[in-house]
């Protein structure tokens, strides 16, 4: 929740940040990608190639993926 609402805050002091989010979410769920392949020994093909979340989403509290 606290990176939420730091991502929140960001967007608000920089909002020409919100014309690269496309581009940030693509990296950001590479990286996840990544090192959720790591913790858990499992292939990195298993996930989803794209984020199935929007970033409305993931910024909203009261979501949490199932």
């Amino acid at each position: 929740m606290e990176k939420r609402r730091k991502m929140v805050r960001r967007l608000a002091k920089s909002p020409s940040l919100q014309n690269e989010l496309n581009a940030l979410m693509t990296d950001a769920y590479g990286d996840a990608i990544l090192s959720a392949a790591r913790e858990t020994d499992l292939n990195e093909e298993i996930f989803p190639k794209q984020c199935p979340w929007s970033f409305e989403q993931t910024i909203n509290n009261e979501f949490f993926p199932e």
